[in-house]
């Protein structure tokens, strides 16, 4: 949760005042992926991460409630650690069902 507060609340407003809403939702994503890629993500990993947080700035941009951002990317962040723990723990069942 904190990369919603860091790019949505300082990244993108920020760059909203300088540039408009495209370009700073652009920039935001562009940064955004830069720092997780850094962290983690490889292949294709990346694209869907930018894919990602364009459509967090989009979904801010037409709500302006940072609520829903953060009820998508903990959406997304369910199903990431689902799949984590299952690639390296086939044995460990997380999918509760």
């Amino acid at each position: 949760m904190w990369d919603e507060l860091f790019f949505i609340n300082v990244c993108y407003a920020v760059l909203r005042q300088l540039f408009g809403a495209r370009t700073a939702n652009l920039a935001q994503a562009v940064i955004y992926t830069t720092v997780l890629w850094t962290m983690a993500f490889r292949g294709f990993g990346p694209v869907f991460v930018f894919l990602f947080a364009l459509t967090q700035g989009v979904m801010y941009e037409r709500s302006r409630v940072l609520l829903w951002v953060l009820a998508a990317h903990l959406i997304v962040d369910y199903f990431l650690f689902q799949a984590v723990v299952s690639a390296h723990y086939p044995d460990f069942s997380v999918w509760w069902h």
